[in-house]
C-alpha cells in the first residue's frame, strides 16, 4: 500500500471511519519495543521513555482552602474556586521550580456538546446512504 496521507473534515467523518475499517488508510504502529525498528520507537527511545516512566512514584491530589508557601512534587493541589458561581470547582496547582504552576481547573464547559434532544433516530434509509457511500468511495 503506498504511503498517502489523507485530510478529513469533519463532513467526511463516516466516510473515513469506513476507509480505515476496510483498511485503505495505513495505520501506525504504535507498540514500541527494543526492536523495533523505526526511528521514533527505535530501541534508545524505548529505554528512555520505560526509565523515565519508572522514575514517577504515583501522583495524588491534595486539596487545600490555599496554597501553602511550598509544595511537594507528587501532588496537584486543588484549590477552591473564588467565585460563588464555580461551587464544587478548583483550580488545579502544582509545585514546580521552587514555585507554583497554574496547570488547570476541574470546571467544565459542556455547552457545546451536543444534547440528547438535539439527536434523532436514524432510519433505514439513512443508514443505507451512510453505508453506500463508505462502500462506494
Amino acid at each position: 500500500m503506498p504511503d498517502k496521507k489523507y485530510e478529513v473534515t469533519s463532513s467526511d467523518s463516516v466516510v473515513a471511519l469506513g476507509l480505515y475499517l476496510k483498511g485503505k488508510i495505513p495505520t501506525v504502529d504504535s507498540a514500541v519495543t527494543e526492536s523495533s525498528s523505526n526511528a521514533v520507537s527505535s530501541a534508545a527511545v524505548c529505554s528512555y521513555v520505560n526509565e523515565q516512566i519508572s522514575k514517577i512514584g504515583g501522583i495524588s491530589f491534595k486539596k487545600v482552602d490555599i496554597l501553602p508557601d511550598t509544595g511537594d512534587g507528587k501532588y496537584i493541589y486543588l484549590v477552591p474556586k473564588s467565585t460563588s458561581a464555580t461551587d464544587n470547582t478548583y483550580d488545579e496547582y502544582i509545585w514546580y521550580n521552587s514555585a507554583w504552576e497554574l496547570i488547570g481547573t476541574t470546571e467544565m464547559d459542556l455547552s457545546d456538546y451536543i444534547k440528547f434532544s438535539d439527536m434523532h433516530a436514524l432510519t433505514a434509509d439513512e443508514i443505507t446512504e451512510i453505508l453506500d457511500a463508505v462502500w462506494n468511495s
